[in-house]
């Protein structure tokens, strides 16, 4: 059990890795260009279907 456990994290850890180095430049891009936009005044239209409705609400409660 202890094996499972620990071999889930050192997946998650590695998968953080990952996405910090191929995407953490266009993270902080699309994040800049959103704070831009609001910046300015206009308006971010966030959209989903299920759980992708869930998570565009989720967002756009952390947006304000």
């Amino acid at each position: 059990m202890y094996e499972e456990i620990n071999r889930t994290f050192v997946d998650h850890i590695t998968l953080v890795e990952i996405v910090r180095k191929e995407l953490g430049e266009a993270i902080i891009s699309v994040a800049n260009q959103l704070t831009d936009a609001l910046d300015n005044g206009h308006t971010i239209l966030l959209c989903g279907n299920g759980g992708s409705a869930a998570d565009a609400q989720h967002f756009a409660a952390e947006l304000t």
